[in-house]
């Protein structure tokens, strides 16, 4: 990521990780990791770490989720933001009542 910065003239305070499904697992694991490199996390669908919660402390965080998807559980994402409210404030949440797993692709 720091050669892409450089390449493109990247503003390192406005970096935004974003992931779909296993991506938005991998996004959550990412960010965790370097929390201080991103400024936004949208996540959706995917599963995150309770015990990384904390350090998504100043980052927004928005999760989105489906009721009907049958890949990744709705729970999940309620685990996460669950944890997100008790260490870190009010994530952002958009719950969609028919959405599936694949609720990006046209259908």
């Amino acid at each position: 990521m720091s050669q892409m910065e450089v390449k493109y003239c990247v503003d390192a305070d406005r970096i935004c990780a974003m992931g779909l499904s296993s991506g938005a697992t991998r996004t959550w694991a990412m960010v965790a990791s370097d929390p201080s490199r991103f400024a936004v996390t949208p996540v959706v669908f995917g599963r995150g770490d309770l015990h990384t919660a904390k350090s998504f402390a100043g980052r927004s965080t928005s999760v989105f989720d489906g009721t009907k998807n049958p890949v990744v559980p709705i729970y999940e994402s309620q685990r996460m933001v669950d944890a997100l409210r008790v260490v870190c404030g009010e994530p952002g949440v958009a719950v969609c009542p028919n959405a599936t797993h694949d609720s990006w692709t046209p259908g």
